[in-house]
């Protein structure tokens, strides 16, 4: 690019067809073709472009101005700065900003409230007070919180991991599947539908249940109350005193102690026996004898070892 030297007037008439954006097509000393003015007006077209008071006119400014501005000093504005990109080394000062998009490499640091009309995204979001969002936030990672999480409602579409306490002034609802090394609660749970527990179940208050209550292993009780059936397809051992005030139907009756069954009011006492038994045999150590059936007649075998039929034929 070759250097110019331009008059006094054609240079001022060339700069007020620049701020028109009226770009001159060749730079070749006296080409201006069209209205050329004295120096007087040129100058004074300028000062009004700049004043915006130039009628049908507005001030622009060319391509070539909108390189980079380097200062080693402050900028001030007390009016509003526009610009496509604003690359700072250092710090940026704003009273109020207003961006479509802000890329920042490092913080962003604000004394005010920041607030976005858009979506924030960002690889690290860090809140040394309160963070308040008044509609959905999504998270497609991982939220981790080593404070308190205070939500009037919660929903999780997938996963919650909680490594410590979750308190909870109302109800806390799961449509699939809660997994804990450890539950706790010093209130009432209700279960809608099946409650698994591979491990033990330990319960200081009691267990009410309006349907069935399938044990696969082993239960241990203090007390045991049943306002309704009790079946058991397996052992039932117990330590102390069974009583029944119902009807108790079982297949077979293992008795390691005595059998004591006492009439009492209007109670009644119904024994039933397989029509064909085993005859007990050896010695009965400390026992008065044994009541037994044999082809449909009741037998008592006593401590002496003699058989005798109680009643049949």
């Amino acid at each position: 690019m070759t250097r110019r030297i331009y008059s006094a007037d054609e240079s001022l008439n060339r700069l007020a067809r620049i701020l028109k954006n009226e770009i001159p097509t060749s730079d070749i000393p006296g080409s201006l073709i069209g209205e050329y003015y004295a120096w007087q007006q040129a100058l004074s077209d300028i000062a009004e472009l700049f004043a915006a008071s130039l009628p049908g006119e507005a001030l622009t400014f060319p391509a070539a101005a909108y390189g980079n501005i380097t200062s080693s000093g402050n900028i001030t504005a007390s009016g509003t700065i526009t610009a496509e990109d604003i690359i700072a080394a250092g710090s940026l000062t704003f009273a109020s900003v207003a961006v479509d998009d802000l890329n920042a490499s490092g913080s962003i640091v604000s004394g005010e409230n920041i607030t976005a009309s858009g979506t924030i995204t960002a690889e690290d979001l860090i809140s040394l007070d309160d963070l308040t969002v008044t509609d959905d936030v999504f998270v497609g990672g991982d939220v981790n919180v080593s404070g308190t999480v205070t939500a009037e409602d919660g929903l999780f579409q997938d996963d919650l991991v909680v490594r410590d306490d979750i308190g909870s002034g109302g109800n806390v609802t799961a449509s699939g599947t809660v997994t804990a090394e450890d539950l706790v609660t010093r209130d009432d749970v209700t279960v809608g539908d099946d409650l698994l527990v591979a491990g033990d179940a330990f319960v200081d208050g009691a267990i009410v249940g309006g349907g069935a209550l399938t044990i696969t292993g082993t239960m241990t009780a203090e007390d045991g109350l049943f306002r309704d059936d009790l079946l058991v397809g397996d052992d039932y051992i117990g330590g102390g005193n069974i009583t029944i005030t119902g009807t108790m139907t079982p297949r077979n009756i293992a008795l390691g102690g005595y059998l004591t069954a006492a009439l009492m009011g209007n109670g009644d006492i119904a024994m039933g026996f397989k029509p064909t038994a085993t005859r007990p045999s050896g010695t009965l150590t400390n026992l008065g004898g044994v009541l037994f059936a044999e082809n449909g007649n009741l037998m008592w075998l006593g401590s002496s070892g003699s058989v005798t039929t109680v009643a049949g034929s």
